[in-house]
């Protein structure tokens, strides 16, 4: 048997502010992690692919993440 426990929550404005602020973050990261994807896909669809570049990608990914969320 399954069990579920639901939760409400009321957050203050600052509050919403800072869950509408996140999930924003959240959905640019998501989105700027698949165009960059199809981006490397489309360069190197015969699977050469330089493994210092794509971790260089990955790096300023997550700098850029964390400067947003110090916002």
């Amino acid at each position: 048997m399954l069990k579920a426990y639901k939760t409400e929550i009321f957050p203050t404005e600052q509050q919403k502010q800072k869950i509408s602020q996140s999930i924003g973050i959240c959905r640019w990261l998501y989105n700027s992690y698949l165009a960059k994807n199809k981006e490397l896909y489309r360069q190197f669809k015969d699977g050469l692919i330089d493994k210092n570049n794509l971790k260089c990608q990955q790096m300023i990914l997550i700098n850029i993440l964390i400067m947003k969320l110090r916002l």
